[in-house]
């Protein structure tokens, strides 16, 4: 069986991020994981990034919605992302806050 429509998302935001010189990687859950937590955890010029992928027509559950608050409340930015195009904004609004000369 191929990949789901929301892991190639997935794996597409993250080539794109890393081609922007982001680290970022596949978030997978399990029993042993925190419940809610993003898809894509990541780092880009030192801020904490995190990306919930989803299909068109589908929203974050409630325990979704409640850890990116937790993460936005802690500084990190979270976008919930429908396509590449969207997770990439997150990363130009990081270059937004950022001083040009910053790393």
């Amino acid at each position: 069986m191929g990949k789901q429509p929301e892991s190639k998302l997935s794996t597409k935001i993250i080539e794109a991020w890393r081609k922007r010189g982001a680290f970022a990687y596949k978030v997978h859950g399990s029993e042993f994981q925190t419940s809610g937590i993003p898809d894509i955890s990541g780092v880009y010029r030192g801020i904490s990034v995190w990306c919930e992928t989803k299909m068109p027509g589908n929203k974050p559950s409630k325990i979704q919605e409640y850890r990116i608050s937790l993460i936005r409340g802690a500084g990190g930015q979270v976008v919930v992302a429908y396509s590449v195009e969207e997770a990439l904004k997150l990363l130009d609004e990081v270059d937004k806050i950022l001083p040009p000369d910053w790393p």
